[in-house]
C-alpha cells in the first residue's frame, strides 16, 4: 500500500494582504505549503519509512503555480507528486476539491490518507472528511497521535478540554491531522537537488458542470471596532473610575442599587 498526502498552496502569512473583489490582490501576495498539511506530509513519510507503506505521494489542486508545493513535498521525501490542475476559484468548494481528490486517491493504491486539519486560508475543515466519505474509507479528525499495529491504524485525537480519544481504523483510511502531532522535517540540501528527477503527474480539472456547491462572495478586512480606554492612576482611582462605567455602558447591576 501507498501513503497520500492532500497538501494545499496558500497564501503566505507573511504577504501584504489586500482584498479584491471575492479574493486578494495577488500582486505582492507570497504563496507556500499549508502548515497543516506539513504535518500531513511527515506523517506519511514517517509510515513509509516505518515499513508501513511503498510509497509516498503527495497530492494537490491548484492553479499551475501550486505545483511548488509538491516540488516542497518532494524534498521533504515524498517519492512522486500528483497536480490536479484547477482555477483558484474553484477552490472555494470543499466538495469540489473533495470529488477532485478523491478521484486520484482511488488510483493509487493508497492505504492510509493523511491531510492537514484545516487550510489556512479558508478554514474549512472539511476536505479530508469529504473524500474519505467519498471513497468510503475509516476516517479521524485532529489526530495528535498515530500508531499502525497489527494492519490497523490507532488513532489519538483531540477532543475539547483537553481530552483525547483512542480509536481504531481499518484500513484504507483519512486521517486529518492537528499540528504538534510530528515535527516535520527540513528538505536537506540533497532532498532539493532530488526533488527535480522526482515525477509530477498533471492533469488538468474541468469546471464544474452545475457551477460550484459553495461561492467566496466578497472578502472585506473587519470593521475596525471602538477604540480601548485605558483608565490612568492607581489602582484603586482605576477602580473607581472602571464601576461607573461598567455600571452604564454594560447595563451591570450591583447590590445595592437603586433599581
Amino acid at each position: 500500500m501507498n501513503a497520500v498526502a492532500l497538501v494545499k498552496q496558500v497564501p503566505d502569512r507573511n504577504s501584504a494582504f489586500r482584498p479584491a473583489g471575492d479574493w486578494i490582490d495577488e500582486s505582492s501576495l507570497g504563496y507556500g505549503i499549508n502548515d497543516y498539511d506539513r504535518y500531513a506530509v511527515e506523517a506519511a513519510l514517517a509510515l513509509k519509512e516505518a515499513g508501513h507503506a511503498a510509497e509516498t505521494v503527495a497530492v494537490t489542486a491548484g492553479p499551475a503555480d501550486a505545483g511548488q508545493v509538491l516540488r516542497s513535498c518532494l524534498a521533504m521525501g515524498a517519492d512522486r507528486g500528483v497536480h490536479l490542475i484547477t482555477d483558484r476559484a474553484h477552490l472555494a468548494d470543499p466538495f469540489f476539491v473533495a470529488r477532485a481528490l478523491a478521484d486520484a486517491v482511488s488510483g493509487l493504491d493508497a492505504g492510509v490518507v493523511f491531510a492537514g486539519l484545516l487550510a489556512e486560508d479558508s478554514g474549512h475543515g472539511q476536505v479530508g472528511g469529504l473524500v474519505a466519505g467519498l471513497l468510503g474509507y475509516s476516517f479521524a479528525s485532529a489526530a495528535t497521535g498515530l500508531h499502525f499495529r497489527n494492519g490497523r491504524l490507532e488513532v489519538h485525537r483531540e477532543l475539547e478540554g483537553g481530552r483525547i480519544a483512542v480509536v481504531e481504523l481499518r484500513l484504507p483510511a483519512v486521517v486529518a491531522v492537528q499540528t504538534g502531532i510530528n515535527t516535520p522535517r527540513y528538505a536537506s540540501l540533497r532532498g532539493i537537488m532530488a526533488s527535480r528527477r522526482k515525477p509530477v503527474e498533471r492533469m488538468e480539472l474541468a469546471a464544474p458542470a452545475d457551477g460550484a456547491g459553495l461561492r467566496r462572495l466578497t472578502l472585506s478586512r473587519p470593521e475596525r471596532g471602538a477604540s480601548a480606554e485605558i483608565l490612568q492612576g492607581s489602582p484603586q482611582e482605576a477602580a473607581a473610575a472602571l464601576v461607573p462605567r461598567m455600571r452604564a455602558g454594560a447595563g451591570v447591576s450591583f447590590p445595592g442599587d437603586a433599581s
